[in-house]
């Protein structure tokens, strides 16, 4: 896959995460796999709430596949 589709792809995930409520930032610090402590989480599930996004979500994802 080229560098420029990878970075669409990322662009329309952020995206959907920012329209969608996905990033949370807080007073409280959480922990992340990689071990980094981070004072805000990404949730990923609610790209769902929203069909075009979802449905956008989904197609990136087959292309990577």
């Amino acid at each position: 896959m080229s560098t420029k589709i990878n970075e669409v792809m990322q662009e329309r995930a952020l995206r959907a995460l920012v329209i969608n409520g996905g990033f949370q930032f807080t007073n409280t610090f959480f922990p992340y796999t990689s071990g980094q402590i981070e004072p805000y989480f990404v949730q990923s599930v609610d790209v769902m709430k929203n069909g075009e996004s979802f449905k956008v979500a989904i197609e990136d994802m087959a292309e990577v596949l």
